[in-house]
């Protein structure tokens, strides 16, 4: 099925393109012409934020149109694919990618030139310069997931480059993200179809979780507080296990493994470790109003029982709970508002579980503070995209606060001059993170979970489609 060429004739060699005209002989001896035009082809830039993607308007002067289009352009000369999508990203929008992630090659027209297109998908979008080239101009706009379906199937986006490879079988058409065709676990599928049955499942876990009897075992053992601390250490420790191991099934092993927010993150998250921070009682310690009067070598186990503490409930309130709710809820601020709020209720909720050792109003008092505090981790969870940070800061937190009631410390914690402290700190800290949550972009965040994934199954006549939530509607789409 080859073709040997017999001779080739430039004809034309402009400033985009080239044409060829070539004599060829085919496998049958049968000799014809072939006309090519010559491109260096381009890439095109797929980029998705809450929900949205990004599309541009531009008139086509071959087809005498407004097309819509995914931002795209040509190669320059010894560019890479690559190169080319991040320069055209800004150029055309003025957005630059953390990451661009190539998804495939097309070749638009193969009847009559050698053009390939790149496709990449952008990760981390932070804002750049804008400029255009002095003959374009170009309108960019972000559109619903939901719209840009309707539009593709009803005709409005014509572009072949912006719904390759999208196109679903049936006739109808959708963007399909490339990750789809990766083997979801039964845990994953099960956990993306009937998230809140997971979720409840997860919260029940939780409360056999706190409720371990760690502290009537060392009683049994005739052991002291250090029995205690070590005991629970072990006992956290061993039920940190599975929502570790679920993490890694639902498709959140990245949470472990990786820090999506990259160094920007981590500097995101100093206002909450300096939250943690402010949980220790330096001004009464330096005051004399508060001292030590604990042998220094229980530290050790009173150290390990805090860490326990912050690995077994942010993994599973924050590592597997709240990527859950942020899936359930719209691919937006808003659904990550409700997410971190739903999953924080939750946490501070386990803490009337206190009740059962007797009544006091300090629990409703642990009630609101742990929410905050739940917040809170959740969002350096969003920032570094890891769940080793929200830990630390949750065990952190935790050594300094427990030190009084863990007979540490005796005296006075809570002087004027603490409380000031404290309360000037957390309002200045917390109004920070707030700020940063509104200008953060989320997108790596959702890509890193695999939270844009969709659960696939194949139907009888061998057509994809998304499998149906237990209570017979389908997977959110946002």
């Amino acid at each position: 099925m080859k073709e040997k060429t017999l001779s080739s004739q430039k004809i034309f060699d402009g400033r985009i393109i080239s044409l060829r005209k070539d004599e060829i002989e085919t496998d049958k001896g049968l000799r014809e012409t072939r006309e090519v035009i010559l491109h260096g082809g381009g890439a095109a830039v797929l980029a998705v934020k809450d929900g949205k993607i990004l599309l541009e308007r531009q008139f086509r002067y071959p087809y005498g149109e407004i097309l819509w289009e995914i931002p795209a352009g040509k190669r320059d000369k010894g560019e890479t694919f690559a190169e080319t999508a991040k320069r055209e990203l800004e150029e055309e929008t003025g957005y630059v990618a953390e990451k661009l992630v190539k998804l495939f090659e097309i070749y638009p027209t193969p009847g009559y030139t050698n053009e390939i297109i790149g496709i990449f998908k952008a990760e981390g979008l932070k804002d750049g310069v804008l400029h255009f080239d002095e003959d374009e101009d170009i309108d960019s706009e972000w559109v619903e997931e939901k719209k840009v379906f309707k539009m593709i199937e009803n005709g409005e986006i014509k572009d072949g480059k912006s719904f390759a490879r999208k196109r679903a079988q049936s006739g109808k058409s959708r963007l399909r993200e490339e990750i789809m065709t990766r083997k979801m676990s039964n845990l994953e599928k099960s956990a993306k179809t009937d998230t809140k049955g997971m979720i409840i499942t997860l919260v029940l876990y939780a409360v056999g979780a706190v409720s371990v009897p760690y502290v009537k075992v060392a009683g049994w053992l005739g052991g002291g507080k250090e029995l205690e601390w070590y005991l629970a250490f072990a006992f956290k420790t061993l039920c940190s296990a599975l929502p570790i191991y679920l993490m890694f099934q639902f498709g959140f092993k990245n949470a472990a493994m990786k820090f999506c927010g990259g160094a920007k993150g981590i500097l995101l998250c100093v206002p909450a470790f300096l939250v943690a921070l402010d949980n220790f009682p330096f001004l009464p310690l330096l005051s004399g109003d508060l001292a030590f009067n604990r042998h220094i070598g229980g530290l050790l186990p009173y150290i390990l029982y805090c860490v326990s503490i912050g690995i077994m409930e942010e993994t599973i309130f924050r590592g597997t709970i709240f990527p859950l709710f942020l899936y359930k809820f719209s691919r937006d601020k808003k659904g990550v508002f409700f997410a971190i709020a739903a999953s924080s209720a939750i946490f501070g909720a386990m803490h009337l579980l206190n009740f059962f050792g007797g009544f006091s109003p300090a629990v409703f008092l642990q009630v609101g503070y742990s929410f905050l505090i739940g917040c809170m981790c959740a969002l350096t969870f969003l920032f570094s995209g890891n769940i080793i940070v929200p830990a630390i800061v949750h065990a952190i937190f935790d050594v300094g606060g427990f030190l009084t009631d863990s007979g540490f410390c005796s005296g006075t914690l809570w002087t004027k001059g603490n409380v000031i402290l404290t309360a000037v700190l957390s309002v200045v800290l917390a109004a920070v993170l707030t700020a940063e949550f509104f200008k953060t972009d989320f997108g790596g965040f959702y890509e890193s979970l695999r939270l844009n994934e969709k659960p696939i199954e194949k139907s009888s006549d061998g057509q994809e489609k998304p499998i149906e939530k237990s209570d017979g509607k389908p997977g959110k789409t946002d």
